[in-house]
């Protein structure tokens, strides 16, 4: 029969249980994330977790790197094939996830903060703008949209490039257009290319229908496309069973003078 109290049987049990700490070598541990290395990398290096890893270097008074700081340096460390294949990742990740309508507000109004996505011809047309008396907002947050300029109730999209005829541009132009004219906003789209170059003239027409809007305070909510210097082309409402942007007309060549002239575009919807 034992003599040994219940006490002492849980202790007995609990030093035979007992490991003792494990001895790592905190000088190289530090040395080596010093160099950059992660505390990941180095957990796995020494075969133990990443938080006795986080631990040793607390103790050795290290400031452990935060999040966007490693992130950093193992970008920096990559070679390039090692970060197309990472972007590749990231965007086959993304593809198929619904973002929230909260999320994309609150991207667009970082967009509108730090001033993102905006090219030489806005801060052109904003400098024009500005002189003619007219004060603007670049990258104006509306809901998840940012529209290039808003001098309220306008909101002016400057469409440089062909591809907003195209593709996922031309696709998303309806809901996003509706969007605006919804939130009571009129969109005025200035087309501006090597054909129609920007000009006073063209600022002086935007200005125009600024101050025409803004005194009718009980206008409909609308949008038109114009080119080079107040060249009206397309316009329609948010009542419209649909919205488009592609122009009535066409050029063509005339067979019987082979000049190009204007002729009647089929009507395409967005």
């Amino acid at each position: 029969m034992s003599d040994s109290s219940p006490g002492q049987t849980r202790h007995i049990a609990q030093q035979a249980s007992f490991k003792p700490r494990l001895a790592l070598p905190v000088c190289e541990i530090v040395a080596l994330y010093r160099t950059g290395l992660s505390e990941n990398a180095l957990a796995k290096c020494f075969g133990v977790s990443r938080r006795a890893i986080a631990a040793r270097l607390t103790a050795a008074g290290v400031v452990r790197r935060t999040q966007s700081e490693a992130e950093r340096i193992k970008w920096s460390q990559m070679t390039p094939t090692q970060r197309r294949r990472q972007i590749r990742a990231a965007h086959a990740a993304k593809r198929g996830r619904a973002v929230s309508l909260e999320t994309k507000c609150k991207h667009a109004i970082t967009v509108e903060k730090r001033l993102l996505n905006i090219s030489p011809k806005e801060i052109e047309l904003r400098h024009m703008l500005l002189r003619r008396g007219i004060e603007v907002v670049p990258q104006k947050a509306i809901g998840p949209y940012n529209c290039d300029l808003a001098a309220a109730p306008v909101a002016v999209e400057v469409y440089g490039g062909n591809w907003h005829w195209y593709g996922r541009h031309l696709a998303r132009t309806e809901q996003r257009f509706r969007y605006l004219l919804d939130a009571g906003w009129f969109v005025y789209v200035m087309v501006v290319n090597q054909s129609f170059p920007l000009t006073g003239a063209g600022a002086d027409h935007l200005v125009a229908y600024i101050q025409q809007v803004r005194r009718n305070k009980a206008a409909r909510t609308e949008y038109r496309v114009v080119w080079g210097a107040g060249e009206f082309v397309v316009s329609g409402s948010a009542d419209d069973e649909h919205i488009t942007i592609i122009p009535p007309f066409a050029c063509a060549r005339d067979p019987a003078t082979g000049r190009y002239r204007r002729v009647p575009r089929k009507a395409v919807r967005v």
